[in-house]
């Protein structure tokens, strides 16, 4: 079976054991979160391992462990909209000291059907051949240029990473393009996080190779010290905004589990309707909903003090409003995933919503799960919904290296709960 895509990661081989475990964390969880379409995802050693995969997929989505997605959506439809005679995608890259133009490993999209074999490789060497001739427009610096084309005259090359690829695509008769500003902004602007006034773009890299062992010890910490890259900053300065959880999830996207027996107790974060759709299928009166969040949690509250069951929309916006935060779902695959569970929701939970109040016990614990897991009293009598967060959520492996998470989930696993995790 051929896939339309196969997202391939490649390790950051950076002098740091630590930072590389963390980047492959990270990369892989936003691969996770950008693979809405369930594509195969391979986890290789190097960049000619691709070679593996150009019979088995119409594109080669390649990251180096370092990347990260802001704009999942954006990303997600930019790939599936790739015009057919464009062989390579990549960070293009040639300096006016550089007689030939190359790639940055970064992120780059290969069409299978422009290439017969791929020779990527950091080492460098010299032959001669027909002439790679950068555009004369640039992205920014003069070192970036928007494609790249084949020319007429036989010159010596200097061949570095990626060269051997883009001349390959273009003697296939292929266009080999740079990420232009529409892959690298999207028309609506995100607007969350901003770093010197600048726009956010829909994709970044942490550049693991650069000040490497500094951002390591900034990124345990999740501290900005001197000396870091702009982009290792700004990555810094995005998490700090997120983990400030400006933002309250008023409406779930997991589907209500449906292989649960029978129960008391369902233990949910506190994310949409998601713990009393669990609660009324397995016949539970009583809900622990936990959240590292602690809007999701004070939104709880006042729901269950003050709301009469109508005009949710209303009641929870009017709430975020007043304090200024965002709603989610916000992207549109997610806000798509949502739409039949709010339907679920309105015909089975709010019409008995006075009296479901009044019946069910709800006790509330703000709590990070990986830390606090202890806190949840966990046994056979109840069913633990941890939605991504101990799988793909990218802020967990940000805050918590693998083995902590496998603690936790070995930890689940004796409890002996019903435990839903995606």
């Amino acid at each position: 079976m051929k896939h339309k895509v196969i997202f391939i990661i490649v390790p950051s081989y950076s002098n740091n054991t630590w930072l590389d475990a963390k980047m492959m964390q990270l990369t892989t969880a936003f691969i996770n979160i950008l693979n809405v379409d369930s594509c195969p995802i391979e986890i290789v050693d190097n960049y000619n391992d691709c070679n593996k995969f150009l019979d088995k997929a119409d594109y080669l989505v390649v990251s180096t462990a370092g990347n990260f997605i802001v704009e999942r959506d954006h990303i997600h439809n930019k790939i599936n909209c790739i015009p057919k005679d464009v062989g390579l995608v990549a960070h293009l890259l040639q300096f006016s000291n550089d007689h030939t133009p190359y790639m940055h490993e970064q992120f780059f999209i290969i069409n299978t059907h422009a290439v017969s074999g791929v020779d990527l490789t950091f080492d460098k060497f010299t032959t001669d051949g027909r002439e790679l001739v950068r555009s004369e427009e640039d992205l920014h610096d003069g070192h970036a240029p928007l494609f790249i084309a084949l020319g007429e005259d036989i010159v010596e090359r200097d061949m570095q990473f990626g060269t051997s690829l883009i001349e390959q695509c273009l003697l296939n008769g292929y266009q080999v393009r740079n990420f232009d500003m529409d892959w690298r902004y999207p028309d609506t602007a995100n607007e969350y996080i901003t770093l010197h006034g600048k726009q956010v773009p829909s994709r970044g890299y942490c550049y693991p190779l650069l000040n490497t062992d500094l951002f390591a010890e900034c990124l345990q910490d999740l501290t900005i010290r001197p000396g870091l890259d702009e982009a290792q900053e700004w990555f810094l300065t995005a998490v700090n905004k997120v983990l400030e959880f400006e933002v309250l999830n008023y409406w779930q996207y997991d589907n209500t589990p449906t292989d649960v027996q029978k129960c008391n107790r369902v233990v949910c974060a506190a994310n949409g309707f998601l713990g009393e759709l669990i609660a009324l299928k397995v016949g539970a009166t009583s809900i622990t909903f936990y959240d590292i969040n602690p809007n999701n949690l004070e939104f709880k509250k006042h729901l269950y003090t003050n709301w009469d069951g109508n005009n949710y929309e209303d009641f929870a916006r009017e709430w975020a409003d007043a304090r200024t935060l965002c709603l989610e779902p916000a992207l549109e695959i997610d806000k798509a995933m949502a739409l039949p569970l709010m339907s679920e929701t309105e015909l089975t939970l709010f019409p008995i919503w006075q009296t479901w109040k009044q019946t069910v016990q709800i006790d509330y614990l703000q709590m990070d799960i990986v830390k606090d897991i202890d806190q949840l009293s966990l046994d056979n009598t109840c069913v633990l919904h941890t939605s991504t967060i101990l799988s793909v959520y990218p802020f967990t492996v940000i805050q918590h290296d693998s083995a902590a998470i496998q603690h936790v989930v070995e930890k689940i696993t004796q409890s002996r709960a019903q435990w839903i995790g995606l």
